[in-house]
C-alpha cells in the first residue's frame, strides 16, 4: 500500500496535479478495506472450502493408488520412453491441458487433456469450487467429458491399431524428425503430465533415499495417474507411466517442439 501512495505522488509531481491529504487517505483508507476483504475471503476458503475439496480428492487418490499399485502399473524414465517411440512400440499421450500442451510439449505426443480450463458448472459446489480458485487468483479446471473420445482416436479402440504422425523434433539424430509409427495391438500406450507423480509408498521413497511424500504412504498424485486408472478401467491394459513427466523429459534435453 504505501509504495502505491508514494507513486500516486510521483504521478502527481509529474503531471502537476496537486493531491491533498484527505485524497491520499481516501485512497489509501480504500486499498486497506479492499485488501482485508480479499485476506479475509482467502481464509474462508482454507478454512471452508479448501479441506472439503483435499479431504474429498485423498479419499479418491487412496483408492485409485491401490488399484494402481494392484494392477502392476509399470513407471519408466522418459529417456526410455523416447527410445519406446522411436521403435515403433510405443504411443505417448499428453493429458496436460491444452494450452499447455500447444506452448510446448514432447515431440511426437498427442495430446488428451483429463481437464479443461474453466468451470462451466452452475450447480452449488461448482460455485464454491469457483470461488476457492478466485481467491488464490488460480485458472480452475474441470474434467474434460470428452477424455475417453479423444485418446480413442488418438490410440483406436481398445486393442486396435491407430495411424501414425510425425512430429518435429530441433536436432538431427535422437533429436531430429521424430516418427511415430502405427501402434500395434502389443504397443504400448504411454502417458504423461506435467510433473508425473508416483506410486511409491513412504518406505520405498526414504528406502532411495528420497523425501516421504506429503500423502505418506499413497506415493504422489498426478493427472497422469488419474488418467491411466481412468484408461485401464476403459479396457487399455497395456498402458505405462512416464515418471517426471514432461517437466523431468524437459530437464533431459529430449526433444520439444509446439507442432
Amino acid at each position: 500500500l504505501v509504495p502505491l501512495t508514494s507513486q500516486a505522488h510521483r504521478c502527481a509531481r509529474e503531471s502537476n496535479v496537486r493531491i491533498g491529504h484527505g485524497a491520499v487517505i481516501y485512497h489509501f483508507t480504500w486499498l486497506l478495506v479492499t485488501s482485508l476483504i480479499m485476506i479475509m475471503i482467502r481464509n474462508v476458503t482454507l478454512l471452508c472450502i479448501a479441506p472439503l475439496t483435499l479431504n474429498s480428492g485423498l479419499r479418491k487418490w487412496k483408492f485409485v493408488f491401490e488399484d494402481l499399485r494392484g494392477w502392476g502399473i509399470q513407471s519408466i524414465p522418459p529417456e526410455e520412453a523416447l527410445a519406446l517411440l522411436e521403435r515403433g512400440g510405443a504411443l505417448l499421450l499428453d493429458v496436460r491441458e491444452l494450452d499447455k500442451f500447444q506452448q510446448g510439449h514432447a515431440a511426437g505426443a498427442m495430446s488428451a487433456p483429463l481437464y479443461t480450463a474453466g468451470i462451466t458448472g452452475g450447480d452449488v459446489w461448482d460455485k464454491l469450487r469457483k470461488v476457492a480458485f478466485a481467491a488464490f487468483a488460480m485458472k480452475g479446471t474441470e474434467r474434460n467429458p470428452d477424455f475417453l473420445d479423444q485418446v480413442k482416436s488418438a490410440v483406436g479402440p481398445v486393442g486396435g491399431a491407430t495411424k501414425s504422425s510425425e512430429k518435429e523434433g530441433g536436432r538431427g539424430g535422437l533429436f531430429g524428425m521424430l516418427k511415430v509409427k502405427p501402434l500395434s495391438r502389443e504397443g504400448k500406450v504411454l502417458v504423461m503430465c506435467q510433473i508425473g507423480g508416483s506410486l511409491e509408498t513412504g518406505e520405498e521413497r526414504i528406502a532411495r533415499g528420497k523425501a516421504a511424500s506429503v500423502m505418506g504412504d499413497y506415493g504422489n498424485a498426478s493427472r497422469s495417474l488419474m488418467a491411466i486408472h481412468e484408461l485401464y478401467e476403459a479396457g487399455y491394459k497395456n498402458i505405462v507411466h512416464v515418471d517426471g513427466g514432461f517437466a523431468q523429459w524437459k530437464a533431459s534435453k529430449l526433444p520439444v517442439t509446439t507442432n
